[in-house]
């Protein structure tokens, strides 16, 4: 694999506002991004569409500069990999790294992506922090709530962790659990806001343990 461009910071100009985005890397003409993530955003693919967005506006700003596919790759790194969960289920990941395909949006469709954000921008540029709409789940890069199962009221480490409470209160009836626990899911855009420290909802979002 021949690595020839990392970690460059491109612009681009739409209706007034200059654009930015600096990607990881690239190789064989192929955007990268490296991910550090649990490995239940991985199993259920919760942030697919925050990829293929992100690396897609790569692929735009890189327009003209670079020759790229229209894929891209994500290497993930997961924090809370066990080798021995690699035996117990099928689905789980068998390394700690691993590295994922997705296709990228056309060149128009993430022009018109930029343009829609930006049309939003102006709508909002002069209201006062407590009149701003918050941002949503999907634009704050949330992960999905998990519903975490155990065995014991007092053990730390969950039995089983399921992406809906239905499933989560099943197997608790099931395997005659003590507990379901709602876990909501983490906050990962306002690390890269540089306006967080004003923002109303970053604050929040700050105190409620959300920022990953």
């Amino acid at each position: 694999m021949f690595l020839y461009k990392q970690e460059e910071r491109h612009y681009r100009e739409v209706d007034g506002y200059k654009v930015s985005g600096k990607f990881d890397f690239i190789t064989d003409k192929q955007i990268h991004d490296i991910k550090t993530t649990s490995v239940w955003s991985y199993i259920f693919d919760s942030n697919a569409d925050k990829y293929i967005q992100q690396m897609s506006i790569y692929r735009w700003l890189l327009e003209g500069k670079y020759e790229l596919i229209d894929k891209c790759k994500v290497v993930f790194v997961f924090t809370d990999w066990a080798k021995s969960k690699t035996f117990q289920d099928p689905n789980y990941p068998k390394t700690r790294v691993l590295t994922k395909e997705y296709q990228l949006m056309s060149l128009q469709d993430t022009q018109e992506f930029v343009e829609s954000k930006i049309r939003g921008i102006d709508l909002v540029k002069d209201m006062s922090d407590a009149e701003l709409p918050y941002c949503t789940k999907d634009e704050l890069w949330q992960d999905k709530d998990t519903f975490a199962v155990f065995n014991k009221v007092a053990n730390k480490k969950a039995t089983k962790v399921f992406d809906n409470l239905e499933d989560a209160l099943r197997f608790q009836r099931e395997k005659g659990s003590a507990k379901v626990e709602h876990r909501k899911g983490g906050v990962q855009a306002c690390n890269y806001c540089s306006v967080r420290p004003f923002c109303n909802q970053y604050k929040m979002l700050e105190e409620q343990g959300l920022i990953k």
